[in-house]
């Protein structure tokens, strides 16, 4: 069984809600353990002896970041080895710590916004890349909110889906990847609510996700 923590506690969404139903479609995979940091309730997380962390923390709209020995400790887990999968608005977390911006690569920051929730179509970028395979043809999404306007480290970012915005009109990112030190950071925008998160092509590449991460076999 994969180890996995699930970070949450704070959020500008129901993040109760998004953290069930992340938990609901890990246990129907089959291979996911799965505990939970919840901050504040719980201020000090064992990040060691876990696969992978799934961020669906954020602190967002006026909630208390973690202390910086969190996010630092959180940091050099991914470097040594860690996975992260970072969950819809946890992409806008943590805005003025660099460690954490170069884990994720892009967030959620002064210049970016998102319309109405639509339907919208999530074309795939890199087919071949494992967290794609089982969605190598695209995948219709949503409702959902489609963000735009992400800023931070373009270097490094590999992304996997895209989806063409009509506020901007150009595609903008909404899976991608970095490997920062010896870990793997998967950040997927998609999911502002349960209903978001039925859809087969955010499970699959959810779990996908997860199991990337956490893979030993880091040239995969």
């Amino acid at each position: 069984m994969t180890r996995v923590l699930l970070a949450d506690g704070q959020n500008n969404h129901d993040w109760r809600a998004t953290s069930l139903a992340l938990r609901g479609i890990l246990a129907e995979e089959g291979s996911f353990d799965v505990s939970t940091f919840t901050y504040p309730d719980q201020p000090a997380p064992r990040f060691d002896g876990h696969e992978l962390v799934l961020s669906n923390f954020c602190e967002f709209g006026g909630g208390e970041p973690w202390p910086t020995s969190v996010i630092d400790a959180l940091c050099r887990f991914v470097h040594a080895g860690g996975g992260l999968v970072v969950f819809h608005a946890a992409a806008a977390a943590f805005p003025g710590h660099t460690g954490y911006q170069d884990l994720i690569g892009l967030g959620w920051r002064d210049r970016a916004g998102h319309g109405a929730p639509r339907r919208f179509r999530v074309e795939v970028a890199d087919p071949q890349h494992p967290v794609m395979r089982d969605v190598a043809d695209g995948f219709d999404h949503g409702p959902d909110e489609l963000w735009f306007g992400l800023t931070g480290q373009t270097a490094g970012t590999h992304v996997l889906a895209e989806a063409a915005c009509e506020e901007t009109g150009r595609a903008e990112p909404m899976i991608w990847t970095r490997q920062p030190g010896a870990g793997r950071v998967v950040v997927t925008v998609l999911g502002h609510d349960p209903p978001a998160m039925t859809g087969r092509g955010f499970r699959a590449t959810l779990t996908a996700a997860c199991a990337w991460v956490a893979a030993r076999e880091k040239d995969s």
